[in-house]
């Protein structure tokens, strides 16, 4: 567990209290930037990992924090070929597969 500073977990606290139904997009907003860092990295659970760090702080629903997850892993895809003429597919397919599988298992 990332040990977090005082300040970040009193926000993410106040978070679980008050946002735990929130479902608005902002989280998808504040990732790309993160999409566009991460993407030279390969590690899916490394990337869950940060994205969700960053998602937790406004979005304590689980299934927000997945979405975002896969939502990045998409964007990154899409970075990572951008010359692949089916890259948009193949994204898509790659998101499916992940939120089918167990690094977003809270997706229905």
């Amino acid at each position: 567990m990332t040990k977090v500073s005082p300040e970040a977990y009193l926000a993410k606290r106040a978070s679980r209290k008050m946002n735990q139904y929130v479902l608005t997009n902002t989280a998808f907003t504040r990732v790309i930037p993160l999409a566009i860092w991460l993407c030279e990295l390969t590690d899916h659970e490394k990337i869950k990992q940060i994205v969700v760090s960053e998602v937790e702080i406004t979005h304590p629903n689980k299934t927000v924090q997945e979405l975002a997850f896969v939502y990045v892993m998409a964007f990154i895809y899409l970075l990572n070929n951008s010359n692949q003429p089916d890259r948009a597919q193949k994204a898509f397919e790659l998101a499916l597969k992940l939120a089918k599988g167990p690094l977003a298992a809270t997706i229905d």
